[in-house]
C-alpha cells in the first residue's frame, strides 16, 4: 500500500488539474517542491501537538489552490485550504462547531488526526477532511448536518470529477460552485445549455467563454 501522503497528493493533483480545465485559474495551482512544503510553514498553523505528525506530513506533500483575495471553490461553498503561506486568517473548524457533529472521528481527540483539505466559504458550506488513520476523505456540512460517504482518495477524486462532468455540481465563477439539487429546474436547464454550448465535458471545452456566459446567472 502506498504512503497516504503520496496517494492523496497524486489524486488531489489530478482533481485540481481537472478543475483548472473547468473553472480555476491555472496560476492558482500550487504544486509542492521536491521534499514537500517547508515544515515550519505548516506547523505555524497549529499549536504544538494539535495535529498528529502524520497530518503534518500529509499537508507538506499535497498540492493546493491559492487565491490572494476570495478563495476558489472546489465544491459547493467550499474553498481549498492553502498551507503554503503563513496566515493569521486560517481557520480549522475543530472548535464549538464540532460539538454536535455525530461523525465518529470527531468524538475522540477532536480532529487531531484530520487534515482539513477544504473549508466552508461562509456560514453555509462544506468542509473536506482526510482522516490519516483510516485513509478516508469525507465531506461534512455542519449547518445541515449532512455527511457524505467516506471514500478513499482515489474514489473521492473520481467521484468529485464525475459530479462536475454530469453538472451535479457546477461553477458559475472560480469562487462560486453550486449544486444542481439546490438550483431551480428552469435555471438549471439554462445552465446546462451554457455548458453544452461551450463543449463541456469534452476536450475542446472553452473555459473562458463559458465562465463569461455563466456570469449572467
Amino acid at each position: 500500500m502506498r504512503p497516504l501522503h503520496e496517494e492523496l497528493a497524486d489524486e488531489l493533483l489530478s482533481l485540481y488539474r481537472f478543475m483548472v480545465t473547468l473553472h480555476i485559474p491555472e496560476e492558482a495551482l500550487k504544486i509542492p517542491p521536491p521534499g514537500g512544503w517547508r515544515d515550519d510553514t505548516i506547523r505555524a498553523r497549529f499549536e504544538p501537538g494539535e495535529k498528529d505528525e502524520a497530518v503534518i506530513k500529509l499537508l507538506r506533500h499535497i498540492p493546493y489552490i491559492a487565491s490572494k483575495i476570495e478563495g476558489y471553490q472546489i465544491w459547493e461553498g467550499c474553498e481549498c485550504n492553502n498551507f503554503t503561506e503563513t496566515s493569521k486568517d486560517f481557520f480549522d473548524p475543530l472548535e464549538e462547531i464540532m460539538d454536535t457533529c455525530n461523525w465518529e472521528p470527531l468524538k475522540v481527540e477532536r480532529g487531531k488526526y484530520l487534515a482539513t483539505l477544504g473549508k466552508s466559504a461562509g456560514r453555509n458550506g462544506w468542509y473536506i477532511f482526510c482522516d490519516v488513520r483510516t485513509r478516508e476523505v469525507i465531506h461534512v456540512d455542519f449547518q445541515e448536518g449532512a455527511i457524505a460517504p467516506e471514500a478513499s482518495p482515489r474514489i473521492f477524486a473520481e467521484t468529485t470529477k464525475e459530479s462536475f462532468r454530469k453538472l451535479d455540481a457546477y461553477p458559475i465563477r472560480p469562487n462560486k460552485v453550486c449544486l444542481a439539487a439546490m438550483t431551480g429546474k428552469d435555471e438549471m436547464s439554462e445552465i446546462r445549455k451554457v455548458f453544452d454550448k461551450h463543449g463541456w465535458p469534452g476536450e475542446a471545452f472553452r473555459k473562458s467563454e463559458c465562465l463569461e456566459d455563466l456570469a449572467n446567472f
